[in-house]
């Protein structure tokens, strides 16, 4: 089931932070667009066996048992595809107080034991009958911890959040320079990318990268981020690996240590900077080069090789393999509630992780007058601008020309 949910979110763009869909009723229709171009056999698509809605099961059931044909080899299934707010023993719960029990396995990526596991978490439910007689029922699901409880996207810890918050900061600081970050959560292998036909058995998959292009679509820059949530030698080892394939291929490498929780803010701090830095330079750059068309973006076709550990018996995950001046909303910023399933510690609202009086030019000297900066196709934003990086800091990094 593993393959079939990362396969759906792929397809949808649910991965791509600023270009892809956003919120529970624009990720549902993405999610439903997508699972249209999915065959299952014969004429039968995935969004005809596919619900987003998780108080529809009961005509999802009814949908599936209605048919009359299905394609050679497959017994008759459907997924159910939602967020859910946790997990206790064999049942998902459900926003509101409902609970769905499974009959078979939940699968929950990540570490953790225990009876409960709270989320939120993005879920993939198989509903069928477990011996073709018995009646249709959830029969077993995948679930991924997800960025909120109303975002589907995947993300693997709670540090990979707490990252994810500072680099949505930092997309929006760079729109208001004038440049464009595109950011992506790989949620395939992308050894193919960074290591070509040398890639072999190796598995090369960032926790976050990015493009930054000027307004005016010249390509800058391409970065990976890295979270490092743990310090144990073969944890830093397979990192090294990562690394050493990510900067191979020219692509600016950037860390997030986030193995010590004593230590959250000044890792912070450290990232915010190396940050800065990058971000600078790319600005610099806009700035000096004419608009031109931007080459290829670091993205491509998904290999077959998805997270978590698939189930091969499950007829549908093998079908499916088969086959800004204005900045981004604050509802969107500070609807993070909770924490993600691994190593514990307390997620701080957005506003603290981020100090400073204001967001910074560029430049020594006064203002640039709003109507002679980079046209970014946004309005203007209304208001105070939102802090990220403290002045000080932003004066030590500033470049000279």
């Amino acid at each position: 089931m593993s393959q079939a949910l990362f396969k759906l979110l792929s397809d949808a763009r649910v991965h791509q932070v600023g270009a892809g869909p956003r919120g529970l009723d624009a990720q549902s229709q993405a999610l439903l667009q997508a699972a249209q171009g999915i065959s299952l056999g014969d004429d039968l698509r995935l969004s005809e066996v596919l619900e987003t809605n998780p108080a529809a099961m009961g005509e999802l059931v009814r949908c599936i048992a209605a048919r009359r044909s299905w394609p050679k080899g497959r017994r008759p299934h459907g997924v159910l595809a939602f967020v859910a707010e946790g997990i206790e023993g064999d049942t998902l719960l459900l926003a509101g107080g409902g609970r769905i029990a499974v009959s078979g396995a939940i699968s929950v990526f990540g570490p953790g034991r225990g009876a409960r596991r709270r989320g939120p978490f993005v879920v993939a439910v198989l509903i069928a009958s477990p011996d073709g007689q018995q009646p249709l029922a959830p029969l077993e699901a995948y679930a991924h911890p997800c960025w909120s409880a109303t975002d589907m996207l995947p993300l693997d810890s709670s540090h990979e959040r707490r990252c994810l918050d500072i680099l949505v900061r930092f997309q929006n600081w760079m729109t208001e320079e004038g440049c464009q970050v595109a950011l992506t959560k790989p949620l395939h292998d992308r050894s193919g990318y960074y290591l070509g036909q040398e890639a072999g058995d190796a598995v090369v998959k960032p926790d976050f990268e990015g493009t930054i292009h000027a307004a005016g679509g010249g390509f800058l820059r391409s970065f990976a981020v890295e979270v490092m949530g743990y310090d144990h030698p073969e944890y830093r080892a397979v990192k090294a690996r990562v690394k050493a394939a990510i900067t191979g291929r020219r692509v600016h490498y950037l860390e997030h240590l986030a193995h010590d929780p004593a230590r959250l803010e000044e890792h912070d701090r450290a990232f915010r900077s190396s940050l800065a830095q990058f971000g600078r330079r790319a600005i610099s750059k806009a700035r000096d080069m004419p608009a031109r068309l931007a080459p290829p973006v670091v993205s491509g076709p998904a290999p077959a090789t998805t997270p978590g550990t698939p189930n091969q018996s499950l007829a549908v995950s093998r079908a499916l393999t088969q086959a800004p001046s204005s900045p981004m909303p604050e509802s969107h910023l500070t609807s993070l509630p909770g924490q993600l399933p691994g190593p514990a510690h307390t997620v701080p609202p957005p506003a603290a992780l981020l100090p400073g009086p204001a967001y910074p030019r560029t430049s020594a000297g006064p203002e640039t007058p709003s109507s002679q900066r980079p046209d970014t196709g946004q309005a203007a934003s209304s208001g105070p601008r939102r802090p990220w990086f403290p002045q000080r800091l932003l004066d030590r990094l500033r470049l000279r020309r």
